[in-house]
């Protein structure tokens, strides 16, 4: 990653993490809600796993949130021209 570039990832995992809390799941409960492995979405939680849609989509699923919420709710999203 760039190194003067925003950390995507960690950004990514600590916004997740205020979503997993304020859902009230575990870590174990999202995985199951979202169909993925508790590795997989501890790795996300620790901002190592790559951040496909459909892992995007599978996780917004498992909070009972839209997808969007994702990007409306990320921090810092940089301004596009």
């Amino acid at each position: 990653m760039n190194e003067t570039g925003p950390d995507v990832r960690g950004q990514f995992a600590a916004y997740l993490e205020r979503l997993r809390i304020a859902s009230g799941l575990s870590v174990a409960e999202l995985a199951l809600r979202s169909n993925l492995e508790v590795d997989e979405v501890e790795a996300l939680l620790r901002g190592e796993a790559p951040l496909p849609l459909d892992v995007i989509l599978l996780l917004a699923r498992g909070l009972a949130i839209p997808p969007g919420a994702f990007i409306d709710g990320f921090p810092e999203l940089p301004e596009v021209d």
